[in-house]
């Protein structure tokens, strides 16, 4: 999660509005190295950089990639993907609250600000696997794969290797997860024996 501050300030930057609601974001390329960069821009770049996705992304990585964001504010109780849908896009959060919702209707997750939704669709094409509503307004910044796959590949590849690295460790998480409810079920099983042969 982000801290209110950071998330306050890289909603003040300096945006220009395009038709559609959407935002663009001004970064200017002959400030970078030069300390000229605005604190603005640097905190979004910072704040970037700090999501696990784009973990190794230099100012300059992360200046590609906002170039081909859009902003986006949500109103709540918008449903941004669909179970089922194609995979186009992934979207970072930056204020607001997102719930992934099963097909039961029930809440896996709740997403805060600094979460990264979206990434795994849109990097194996695979359809949305749940349904993501904003529970409240929210800004995203959306990065489509249409313009990933248009740049050079090295913003892609960066992404889809930082993807394997966050499926390895979530896997490693559910392994360690499993054994502990494995052993917990056995202990209980073996409890439960041992109080009928009593």
């Amino acid at each position: 999660m982000l801290s209110p501050l950071l998330v306050s300030q890289i909603l003040t930057l300096e945006l220009g509005h395009i038709p559609g609601g959407q935002v663009s974001i001004r970064l200017f390329p002959h400030t970078l190295g030069t300390g000229l960069m605005n604190q603005k821009q640097f905190a979004l770049i910072k704040t970037i950089q700090k999501i696990e996705v784009f973990k190794g992304f230099d100012a300059r990585d992360v200046q590609l990639l906002l170039k081909i964001c859009r902003m986006r504010a949500i109103p709540g109780e918008i449903t941004i993907y669909a179970q089922g849908d194609p995979s186009l896009d992934m979207l970072i959060l930056l204020r607001g609250e997102l719930a992934v919702v099963g097909p039961g209707g029930g809440a896996y997750a709740r997403l805060g600000a600094g979460s990264l939704t979206g990434e795994m669709g849109m990097l194996t094409r695979e359809p949305r696997s749940a349904d993501v509503v904003a529970t409240e307004d929210c800004t995203i910044l959306l990065i489509e794969r249409r313009f990933l796959d248009a740049g050079d590949g090295r913003l892609l590849v960066k992404i889809q290797q930082n993807v394997i690295s966050v499926l390895c460790n979530r896997l490693n998480k559910t392994n360690a997860l499993l054994q502990q409810r494995t052993e917990e079920l056995e202990a209980t099983l073996d409890d439960q024996a041992d109080e009928e042969d009593e």
